[in-house]
Parts: C-alpha cells; structure tokens; sequence
C-alpha cells in the first residue's frame, strides 16, 4: 500500500485501403416510413440506387414500390409511386407521386441523365418510367405487354420482358435489359428502340463476336463507363460481359458457374452467385454485388477481382469496422467522384456507405505478452490464460490468428469477430528445463490495419521455490484496504513466498503497455491476467482486469513454476471506489497546480494549505468502474485521451453533497481515477469525513478531508 501512496507521489495506398463502413439510411425495418425526417431513423427495403452530381440519392424502395430521395442533408421523402403497389399501371403525364410504379423484379435499376431527368426500370408494368425534373412522369419504353417487339418502331409501343435496369450515355440514348427476352435494347434520341445485344435465345455464347449474335441467360444489371463501354451483369450465367464502343461482346468477370471462388486473381477465373448489378467509376474499375455470396466485389483495371465489402454470415452489420468484417447484401452499388461507395442493403433495410481513406480502429488485446512457467518433469500443468480481443471502438472486426514457437502452445480460437476471448493453454508434456519462446499472431481482416504480435514465454524451471501462500482475506483493494477486488482497481496482496526477489515495474521505462508477469510472478483473476507493478515475497501490487458482473474472483498465483496451492475465492464487484490517503487517514487531494489540500504540518519541511471552502479539487482513488470510451485494460492511460466514468460519482463531505465536475482515469497509470470536485462553501474549519459512492458503492469510511478558511 505504502507503494501506491510513493506513486502518487511522484498508411496504404487509396486504392487498397478497406475505409470504414458505416449506415446513412435506414433503420433496419422493412417498411417504407419516415418521409420529411433523417434517412437514418426512415424504414426502406433498398433494390436499386443512383446519385447526382449534387450528392442527392433516389433509391428503388420494394418495401412499397416507392422512389424515394435522400437529399444531401440526409432528408428523406417519396418523388414516384403512392406507397401501395399496384399491378393496375396508372399516372402517366401527372405527379410522379400520384403515378403507380410496381417493383417486382430482383433489381429495379435507376439512371439519371445530364438534364436531371430519373429513369425507372418499373419491371412490374413492363416499362420503363421517366420523372422530369418537374415531377411529372411518362413512360419512354415498353408498352406494358411482357412480350418482344417493336424493334425499328417508337419505344413506347414496343414490348420488353421485365426491365430490371436502364442506363443513359452522355447523348441521352436508353440501354435497357430486357430481362425476360434475353436481350439489352437501346433506344435512341429520336425514342426509336432496337435490340444491342442478344438473339433473344437462352445461354451464354457469343464471345468475341458481334453483341446482337450473343446469348444471354438472365440480363439484369447495366452500367456504361466514360468511353461509352457497356457491361451487362447476367445474373443467370453468373458472368459480367462487356459490349465495346465497336459492339463487340466480351466477358469481364466470371466463369460461368454458380459459387465463389478466384479472389486475388482473374475475374474471369471467378465463381459468383447471384449477380444483381454492375457499377464502373471513373478509373473503370468495376463493382459487382454479388448477393448471393453476400459481398460486394470489385474487378480492378488489371481484371483482378477480390472482396472489398462483406463475406460474413450471420447478424453482424459491422458499422464502424472495415467493410469485409461487416455483413452486406448488395442489391445495387454507386460511387462518388472520390471513390467513396454506397451499397444499397437490401436484407439489412439500409443503406450503406463505405468512406474511403477512413481507418477503422484496429485489434487491441487485454494482454501484449504472456508468461508461463512450471517445474520440468513435474505434475502442475500452468493454468490457461484468457485474452480479450476487441477493436480500440465498438465496431466489430473479423481477424485470423495464428501461433508460432511449438506444440506447447496453443489458442482455442483459429479466428473471429471481435469482442472475443482467447483461452491460451500450455502443454508441458516432454519439456525439458529451459525457456521456450511462442508467438500469437492476430490479423485482422483489413491490409490497413497493423497486425498485432503477442509474444509469449514458457519457463519451464529446474526446481520451483517454495510455494506461495495467501489468504482471502489478504487479497484488498490498495486505497481502501477492504478486502475484495474490482475491475481496473489497484490490489494489494499480501502472503509469503509470492515472490524470489523485490522489483517494481517502471512505467517511464515501459512501452505503455503493463506487464502480465513481473520477475516470474503471475496473478490470474478467473484466468484473466491481471497486471503487477510490484513484487516481493510477501506483498503483490497487481492491477485487476475486467471483472465483468462477477460476485467472486478465483485467483491463482504462480511465482517461477511454484504454484499456489489451489486458488484463492475473494468477493468481487464493477464497482469499489476508494480513496488513497495521506497520513492521519486525509483523503489524497490536489489543486489544478497539483499543490497538496492537506493539512499544515503533515509533511514536515514541506508546505501544505488544507482545503478552502469553495475550492476546486482532484481527490485520487481507485476503482471507479467502466469509462467511456471503455477502459483500455493492461495499457497505462495515454496522455492524449480522456476515459471519463461512465457512471459520475457523487460525493459528499460532512454529509454535504459536494458539486463532481467529472471523473475519469488518470494519464501516465492504469487503475487510478481522478475525481474533480469542488467544496461546498458552507463547510466550516475541520476534518470532515468524504465518502464517494459510484454504481451503489461507497468508498471507504473514516477517510476525511481537512478544511481550513
């Protein structure tokens, strides 16, 4: 304890980096609600997508067959469709809002052109839908008969199967797939259509050869990049086919057959499942939702495709972390002018933004090394220890671990989304006397991101010291002296034979990081690794790890391969906010300057003023319970951040509530909270008693502070 009290005395390229994904539309609810509020709080069920050069969004919402726009102050409203599907088409040459739009195709494509005029793919009517900038809609193609004709004749009185996408060249001509007939049609200016590619015939043929002698299976997605190049996404061969400026077909990106496979490598090489559209930015890299492999993939200018958004089963939406540790599926994509990506989430009802040149937080661990010893040829099996991979926020993150150095080591978890514990165990089976060096290796699932190395040590000794004995009721908190632990608080532990030397941890010396083992000492709290700052054969001053709800503690003690015998039950809480004090039990508070608030004459030879009614304190302790951001366990507080009490403190002196500006870990320690507090100015000359009580727990009593006018 006397310790403790001495201690407060004294980037990848743009162009690969992952970015960060995160929500701006939609609350998860398959509905179409919340017109004239923020698009995050609306419900939506997003199946196609398009953006202006203003950064206004129109989305393709299935929910109810609405367009919707998302303007870029993030306000959300209805521009087509009554919110009330109809198979009865309606509206034509009134309010696009009055009109009935039916979306009932796997993708409903969305095309601006240079006049602000939106075109919808409005599959269920069999046409295709024109909102002029005046909100007034008219059909430009398709005559509502799901059949073929028309070819060489007037667009609107010709008939199309299905329309599931449109696009517009910078001329103004149309391409639309003709999902049912096996074709892309064109129409031109003059509003006359013609097939441009397709025979009309089911398969995948045509290679090499002219468009309008090609087969396709399922044509659904479009996109046209700046040099008037036009991709088709057929979802029914699983393949992506380009038609070049002299009409000349090709594939880009798939093998023909239904799965995944070929990331890293050629796209043509590749298996997808399910394509639904096809995107190309300015640099012509492609992007390709592949919904049913729940990713979005991009095929970059070398023909080179791999993963860049999803991958991932179950619930996780993974906002906040790098898009391939986050669950998509993509109906549709559009990308800024900076790179930036916007996936329309049809499962999850949202949609999504991928921020490019954004960094995720990476993997942070309870421990940055291990330490493990016993005795050569003996029986006692060092106990396993638990690590908690998290990311330094919220956000989840997929990661692969690896461990390296030998059998004898060993992790229960090949990988995983964070949070998660590592049970790291040790296998003495053979082991000869000596020091056996291991790694574990985590790599998160993001080329941006660093990996993170734990190295880990096996002491495998000669002979062991005499064991360590402790008893439960020797196990307290360092401010308080109660017995029991709580998470991040400093703990005093008292016994014999817990260490073979005397050593204090130096955190000037150290890279931040608190140690797990000290001098061959180690002190587990429920297999968690706690954090020990000093050692000798009779005290231990370990700070605790998370705790979690946990009532009971089981500790375990190793010295050198001398195990404790059994392991040692204490009382154990979130909470156990205690002060340090100055002799004569005077709680430890400083000015802002840091001079003492102490009575005169404490410390002799040195000045000390007690505290003044009205004062502004910082009063020290320990055991003050979770912070926001959460607590990093086992690092000493950087000096640059802020991990503020998620809980305030109050406090009261001579049973006065005093007024808490705040409380939070201190900078440069681990476990050590400042409180800030100021004196009520109505106390009179004293040693008043303080108590402070966070979470239903209150420090220790007879603790007091001096106030002097």
């Amino acid at each position: 304890m006397k310790r403790y009290a001495l201690m407060l005395i004294v980037c990848a390229k743009l162009s690969h980096a992952q970015g960060v994904i995160s929500t701006i539309a939609g609350n998860g609810t398959n509905a179409t609600a919340g017109d004239g509020g923020p698009a995050i709080s609306a419900s939506l069920r997003p199946n196609g997508l398009v953006m202006d050069s203003t950064g206004n969004f129109y989305v393709a919402d299935i929910a109810k067959s609405v367009i919707r726009k998302i303007n870029a102050a993030g306000i959300i409203t209805t521009i087509a469709g009554f919110a009330g599907e109809s198979t009865v088409f309606s509206g034509d040459g009134g309010p696009a809002t009055n009109a009935s739009i039916y979306l009932a195709q796997n993708h409903n494509g969305l095309a601006l052109d240079s006049a602000g005029n939106l075109y919808i793919a409005d599959d269920g009517h069999d046409r295709i839908r024109r909102v002029a900038p005046s909100g007034v809609i008219t059909t430009v193609a398709g005559n509502g008969k799901t059949l073929y004709s028309g070819d060489g004749g007037p667009a609107t009185q010709a008939s199309i199967g299905r329309p599931a996408a449109v696009a517009v060249d910078a001329a103004g001509n149309l391409y639309i797939t003709d999902t049912q007939n096996w074709r892309v049609r064109k129409v031109d200016t003059n509003g006359i259509i013609t097939t441009f590619a397709g025979t009309g015939a089911f398969g995948n043929t045509g290679d090499g050869g002219p468009a309008t002698s090609a087969t396709f299976e399922e044509p659904i997605g479009l996109a046209l990049d700046g040099a008037g190049n036009l991709y088709i996404a057929d979802r029914g061969a699983c393949v992506v086919r380009k038609v070049d400026v002299t009409g000349t077909i090709t594939t880009v990106a798939g093998n023909g057959t239904t799965g995944f496979s070929g990331d890293n490598g050629p796209a043509t090489k590749a298996a997808f499942d399910d394509l639904r559209s096809v995107t190309v930015d300015a640099a012509r890299n492609l992007y390709l939702s592949d919904f049913g492999n729940n990713r979005l993939r991009q095929v970059d200018q070398a023909g080179i495709v791999r993963t860049i958004a999803g991958g991932l089963g179950g619930t996780n939406i993974g906002d906040g972390a790098p898009p391939t540790s986050a669950n998509v599926s993509p109906a549709d994509v559009v990308v800024d002018a900076i790179g930036n990506y916007y996936i329309a989430d049809l499962s999850h009802n949202r949609i999504r933004k991928v921020t490019i040149g954004a960094k995720a937080p990476g993997l942070d661990v309870t421990a940055a090394s291990l330490y493990f010893s016993a005795v050569a040829n003996g029986n006692n099996v060092p106990a396993s220890q638990v690590v908690t991979i998290s990311t330094k926020a919220s956000a989840p993150l997929l990661f692969v671990l690896s461990t390296s150095g030998g059998s004898w080591l060993s992790a229960n978890i090949s990988g995983g989304i964070t949070p998660v514990n590592m049970t790291v165990s040790i296998n003495i089976s053979g082991l000869a006397a000596g020091v056996y060096q291991g790694t574990i290796k985590l790599m998160p699932n993001a080329p941006d991101l660093p990996v993170i190395t734990i190295p880990v040590t096996l002491n495998m000794v000669a002979t062991a010291p005499a064991r360590p004995t402790v008893s439960a009721s020797d196990v307290r908190n360092a401010a308080s002296y109660q017995a029991g632990v709580a998470s991040n608080t400093l703990i005093t532990i008292k016994g014999t034979n817990l260490a073979s030397t005397t050593d204090t941890w130096d955190a000037a010396l150290a890279s931040g990081r608190l140690p797990t083992s000290l001098d061959g000492v180690t002190v587990l709290f429920n297999g968690k690794p706690g954090y020990p700052t000093f050692v000798s054969p009779t005290q231990i001053n370990v700070l605790a790890p998370d705790l979690g709800t946990s009532t009971t503690a089981s500790l375990i003690f190793t010295n050198s391969g001398a195990f404790l015998n059994g392991v040692v039950n204490v009382p154990a809480a979130q909470y156990g906010p205690a002060f340090f004090i100055w002799p004569n039990n005077q709680a430890v508070a400083t000015r802002a300057d840091y001079s003492y608030a102490v009575k005169d004459g404490t410390f002799p030879g040195f000045p000390t003023v007690a505290a003044k009614p009205g004062d502004i304190l910082i009063l020290w302790g320990t055991g003050c319970g979770p912070t926001t951001p959460a607590i990093p366990y086992g690092v000493a507080v950087p000096i640059d951040a802020t991990y503020s009490t998620s809980t305030m403190p109050t406090v009261t002196i001579n049973n006065v509530p005093a007024t808490v500006y705040g409380a939070a870990l201190a900078s440069g320690y681990g476990g050590l909270y400042q409180v800030a507090l100021q004196v009520p100015s109505t106390l009179s000359d004293g040693d008043w008693p303080i108590v402070a009580t966070v979470g239903g727990i209150s420090s220790q009593s007879g603790v007091v502070l001096s106030v002097k006018q």
